[in-house]
């Protein structure tokens, strides 16, 4: 993508950082998605979470996956490269 828009361009990918579905998309499945994209050059990463079946940031769930969000945000910093 980078390639093909002006230096100017900001590039920005949605990461999902759950679906709260059994054997869904997790934080691991994150953690990989994360690390490929420490290899390209991304301006923004807008973290959500949950599914069209289990909406947990529409406000119509438990604190418990709000939280899970929120940690999983703190634990994205860490694996982002600072390049």
């Amino acid at each position: 993508m980078r390639q093909r828009v002006a230096p100017t361009f900001c590039v920005a990918v949605k990461l999902n950082s759950a679906d709260f579905q059994p054997g869904g998309f997790d934080a691991e499945d994150a953690a990989w998605v994360v690390d490929m994209l420490n290899g390209m050059v991304v301006d923004l990463v807008e973290l959500s979470g949950g599914s069209y079946e289990s909406p947990a940031m529409q406000g119509q769930t438990r604190d418990s996956s709000r939280l899970a969000l929120l940690e999983f945000a703190k634990t994205y910093r860490q694996w982002v490269s600072q390049a």
